[in-house]
């Protein structure tokens, strides 16, 4: 058999009701020069069972199964079974669009600079009912984005395998962030970028991520964050360091109440977790506070009351006070997320 232009990497546990569909809507692509190495990592649910029957459907799926070893460890197995020049991910229980594939595999070909594009999504609940548009940033601004967390949706992204090989793939030093390390770690490869359509649908269900994932994930960023922004190696030493430590040995006292103010803006806050219950947050507060208040604290800060303003169980008088906080800090930041939301209520109807 000749070498596919694409391997598309999928690992699965224990994800019998949505595996199914994510799989025909690769194997139904309009670009045919593909394999999927799809990674069971020690099923038990029914999903073995099923990933056999469809192995055995199409020769174009390379089953590995094996005992639950984590999903880093599988992506990072599937990575090392990859011989095609391209790298395309895809998640167990989302949907790519039929012409997914050829749309990045014409755009890696035409720019051989760029060594990893994502692309605009549209989330869907657990019934696939798809119900809102999320767009990305594209050249500059993109680089840029990193900086306030991850620009690139993981299944949604291409990569070169040479530039994922050259770095040794996927850290397990950044659980539930593997991904923004990646994409950092690759930085120094060549550039990334958005190809502005929707080519991926990303589910979002009650098991989607965890408060103490949550948490997990905002820590491997910021350490992710403090290695990039110093501009240090990625030694397995460095890696290993607690968040404080690299604070503290990296980076300018400027720059970690800026990277403390930006990780304030980050996840505990999109799932429903309250102010109070995110003692993080309680305890980055102050140090962002003291002293000069720069204009990408002011814009973090922003963010930081819009996303406490969304918590589950807030009085009203709570959610105006973290609104009238965001307008406050920063009026034009707070309209520009007040148009998106608006507009993507809109693009539902």
């Amino acid at each position: 058999m000749n070498t596919p232009h694409i391997s598309v990497l999928l690992p699965v546990y224990n994800n019998v009701q949505y595996l199914k569909k994510a799989v025909l809507s690769i194997l139904q692509q309009s670009f045919t020069n593909f394999e999927i190495i799809l990674i069971d990592d020690g099923s038990s649910d029914g999903t073995e069972h099923l990933a056999q029957q469809l192995a055995e459907q199409d020769a174009r799926i390379r089953l590995v199964q094996r005992p639950n070893k984590g999903l880093i460890a599988s992506l990072n197995e599937g990575i090392n079974l990859v011989q095609s020049p391209f790298i395309a991910r895809m998640d167990a229980d989302d949907f790519s669009f039929p012409n997914r594939l050829s749309i990045q595999y014409a755009y890696m070909t035409d720019h051989p600079d760029v060594v990893a594009v994502g692309s605009y999504i549209k989330f869907m609940d657990n019934q696939d009912r798809m119900y809102r548009k999320k767009i990305f940033s594209s050249g500059q601004k993109l680089l840029d984005d990193f900086r306030w967390g991850c620009p690139l949706v993981h299944p949604a992204v291409m990569m070169r395998t040479d530039a994922v090989q050259k770095i040794g793939g996927y850290s397990p030093e950044f659980p539930s962030a593997e991904d923004y390390a990646l994409w950092l770690r690759m930085l120094s490869c060549g550039r990334m970028d958005t190809i502005p359509q929707v080519l991926l649908a990303y589910r979002v269900h009650g098991q989607s991520i965890s408060h103490v994932h949550a948490r997990q994930q905002r820590d491997s960023i910021l350490r992710a964050q403090a290695i990039w922004l110093s501009g240090q190696e990625w030694t397995r030493e460095i890696c290993q360091l607690s968040a404080t430590q690299l604070l503290n040995s990296l980076l300018s006292p400027k720059e970690q109440k800026e990277l403390l103010a930006r990780m304030l803006a980050l996840n505990p806050h999109l799932i429903g977790v309250s102010p109070e219950q995110d003692p993080e947050a309680q305890e980055w507060l102050p140090c962002v506070l003291q002293g000069d208040i720069t204009p990408e604290i002011r814009k973090a800060l922003a963010l930081y009351h819009l996303r406490a303003a969304r918590a589950q169980g807030l009085s009203t008088g709570s959610r105006l006070y973290h609104l009238c906080q965001c307008a406050l800090y920063s009026p034009g930041e707070f309209m520009k997320k007040m148009t998106e939301f608006l507009c993507g209520r809109l693009q539902c109807r």
